[in-house]
């Protein structure tokens, strides 16, 4: 069925997608000397060391900046983009799609592992790659001493931060990232102080990653996406678990008063006639929001957009005038800073 196919590409995505931010630790790795969890001593590497920004331990860059850079996650690219230098960029997987100028690049597939071949046809000075994902190419990129960024999953906004200013300063343009982190924490600002001033409760928020024959699939409270719910002005239903499965005897005691359906696969109709589902309070009153989960799943320069995304569904009393100054610097603007009405169209 079309149904499943769709939700087992966006299962897959999600898992790239969730698997590639910064933690504290960012590891530049090449050759064999070392492993891949543990940071690289200055004999393993060529390159000269540099201090990374907050808690990142010391890493080693190449000697020059890199120019022809493979990205094998989607944020990455986003946030290479978002840097102004995706003229570097020589290769990425199907799976990064945005923005549109990134179809002109060469794609090294879209499976869970990526071809060495492939990659290495590209002739890469750096390949930035998530830890746990693309695991046996990249070993055999680092025993052919090409440098590999290697980036560990977090479950905070702060991670994402970490993340563009890692890597900009692993490409040598550590003042764009600053510039971008810097702009994207004045929006949060204002969000939050908003926020703060608005008398409307926290509506008790339910995100449907998976549904039906093939499992309930929720956003756990130990996740990304729930910080992105907490912090937008909901409510998760699912704080109390860990991880992504869930069921719909909890779905049910807990009864959302608003459901989010991610926009990479037609959902909506089928979830109002999935048996189980059609007394949920946020179906009988019709408050189902299929959303662009691009701008939750990724953690790259769209996260902001998708903050103001869901605030603007949890909160409709959020004003214009904070949209429209939310608006500014937005990578995407006019395609995310949306009322409900526009969300749920």
């Amino acid at each position: 069925m079309q149904f499943r196919r769709s939700f087992s590409r966006t299962i897959l995505s999600l898992c790239l997608i969730l698997g590639v931010t910064l933690s504290p630790t960012l590891v530049l790795a090449a050759g064999n000397q070392e492993t891949a969890g543990s940071p690289p001593t200055q004999e393993s590497i060529q390159g000269q060391s540099s201090e990374l920004p907050d808690a990142a331990s010391e890493v080693s860059t190449p000697q020059q900046s890199p120019q022809r850079i493979v990205s094998l996650a989607p944020n990455v690219t986003e946030i290479l983009f978002a840097l102004g230098i995706q003229n570097r960029l020589v290769g990425r997987t199907d799976f990064c799609d945005y923005p549109a100028g990134v179809s002109e690049i060469p794609s090294i597939g879209g499976g869970m592992d990526a071809g060495v071949e492939g990659i290495l046809a590209l002739k890469p000075d750096l390949v930035i790659a998530p830890r746990d994902y693309f695991t046996a190419s990249v070993e055999k990129l680092q025993d052919l001493s090409i440098p590999v960024l290697i980036l560990d999953t977090v479950t905070e906004l702060s991670g994402v931060f970490e993340s563009i200013s890692g890597i900009a300063q692993a490409a040598g343009v550590p003042n764009r990232g600053d510039a971008l982190v810097q702009s994207m924490k004045e929006r949060l600002q204002i969000l939050q102080t908003e926020l703060e001033t608005l008398s409307s409760p926290r509506p008790r928020v339910y995100y449907a990653v998976g549904f039906g024959d093939g499992g309930d699939w929720t956003a756990g409270g130990d996740t990304y996406i729930h910080q992105m719910i907490t912090l937008a002005g909901g409510e998760n239903i699912a704080a109390d678990v860990s991880g992504w499965s869930y069921s719909l005897e909890k779905l049910l005691e807990h009864d959302p008063e608003l459901v989010l359906l991610p926009g990479s696969w037609p959902a909506e109709d089928a979830f109002k006639v999935t048996p189980g589902y059609s007394s949920l309070t946020a179906v009988t009153e019709d408050r189902l929001y299929t959303i662009n989960n691009d701008l939750i799943d990724r953690q790259g320069p769209r996260s902001i957009d998708g903050l103001v995304m869901l605030a603007s569904i949890f909160h409709p009393d959020l004003s214009p005038e904070v949209r429209q100054a939310l608006t500014s610097g937005s990578p995407q603007s006019q395609d995310t800073i949306q009322s409900p009405e526009q969300a749920r169209d």
